[in-house]
């Protein structure tokens, strides 16, 4: 496989939908064009906030050589989320404890 983005999102409806959409937005703001993306369904939000689980994702892509960044696309609107600001910054002090070679962007959507 070549170079490509890895995508951790909650659902099967995100897996689908996330890399349309980030293709598109790199392509309007980026113009670029040729972008590999790959998603991984992390079943459910739970599986990503709960201790360890965001970091096995991270570990897995750490692991594979053609991924050269990693998104983490999450919903903020859940009861759980009093802030999704607070709510992506502590997944990301998560993720940088993992000293990852390659950088990671989480994101936190919140419907206006």
């Amino acid at each position: 496989m070549s170079d490509y983005i890895g995508l951790i999102v909650e659902g099967d409806g995100e897996a689908t939908a996330a890399p349309l959409l980030v293709r598109r937005i790199l392509h309007e703001q980026l113009q670029r064009y040729n972008l590999n993306l790959k998603a991984f369904d992390a079943h459910g939000q739970g599986n990503l906030t709960t201790p360890g689980g965001l970091e096995r994702f991270l570990e897995l892509l750490r692991r594979n050589r053609d991924c050269r960044a990693v998104l983490v696309l999450l919903d903020a609107e859940d009861d759980h989320v009093d802030c999704p600001i607070t709510f992506a910054r502590a997944l990301a002090v998560r993720a940088q404890s993992l000293q990852l070679d390659k950088p990671i962007a989480i994101v936190c959507a919140v419907c206006e």
